[in-house]
């Protein structure tokens, strides 16, 4: 099984996690060999840049803790390459990169907690959840 997490999936586990929450329980899935991991470097540099520019995040998680964090991820994970944008229909253009990803690179499960992208439901036979609604129907936790 292949997935993507979004970036503020990554964001909600570096500041709480917490293993019973569900964001948790997904992200440390992705350390496994359960699935396969999609780390777009592009989702990366928005991970970086969205604790960095935020007072808030950036005083919550240290740049030392989100680089070792990426390091691991990046350890464990299929790196595409950088693909031609796709016209996606979303609300939020910025989304777009990730759909294009999802489905190029044949990925079961985009995880999410923005609702730009879960109001979609499923592009093409690229399934967008919640983290909680993908234990849901995940079989093994």
């Amino acid at each position: 099984m292949r997935i993507l997490l979004d970036a503020n999936v990554l964001i909600s586990y570096l500041l709480s996690p917490t293993p019973t929450r569900a964001v948790a329980q997904v992200v440390e899935l992705a350390f496994t060999d359960d699935v396969e991991l999609v780390l777009a470097k592009e989702l990366v540099d928005e991970t970086t840049r969205s604790i960095t520019s935020s007072p808030y995040l950036r005083s919550r998680i240290p740049l030392q803790q989100i680089n070792a964090f990426l390091v691991r991820l990046l350890d464990n994970a299929l790196i595409p390459t950088e693909l031609a944008k796709q016209e996606w229909a979303v609300r939020d253009p910025k989304d777009r990169y990730l759909l294009t990803y999802a489905v190029n690179y044949a990925v079961d499960f985009l995880i999410t907690g923005d609702k730009d992208l879960l109001v979609l439901g499923q592009v093409e036979n690229v399934r967008i959840l919640t983290p909680a609604q993908f234990l849901d129907l995940y079989p093994q936790r």
